[in-house]
C-alpha cells in the first residue's frame, strides 16, 4: 500500500537568485516551489549486471520563503 512505501525524495535544482536565496536558508526551513518535474534514464552496474534506471528531479522556476509570522514560528520549531 502507499502508506507502507518508503519515503520518496525528489531532488530540486535551483538556479540564479533562487539558488542564492536557498543557499542562505537554514536546514529545515520551509520553501514553496514551482517547477517542472523531469526524468532521465541512466545505467547502473550492480554485481556486474547493467540496469537501466530512471531518476526524477524538479527543475525549480520559482522559489519562495514565506515570511508570515505564523509560518516563521512553525519553522523555528525545527531548530
Amino acid at each position: 500500500s502507499l502508506h507502507d512505501a518508503l519515503p520518496i525524495y525528489i531532488p530540486c535544482i535551483l538556479w540564479g537568485k533562487n539558488a542564492q536565496e536557498a543557499a542562505d536558508a537554514l536546514p529545515g526551513a520551509k520553501l514553496r516551489v514551482t517547477g517542472r518535474l523531469q526524468s532521465r534514464d541512466y545505467v547502473k552496474v550492480v554485481d556486474g549486471v547493467s540496469q537501466t534506471r530512471t531518476a526524477y528531479e524538479l527543475s525549480v522556476t520559482q522559489a519562495e520563503f514565506p515570511d508570515a509570522p505564523d509560518f516563521l514560528e512553525e519553522t523555528a520549531a525545527f531548530f
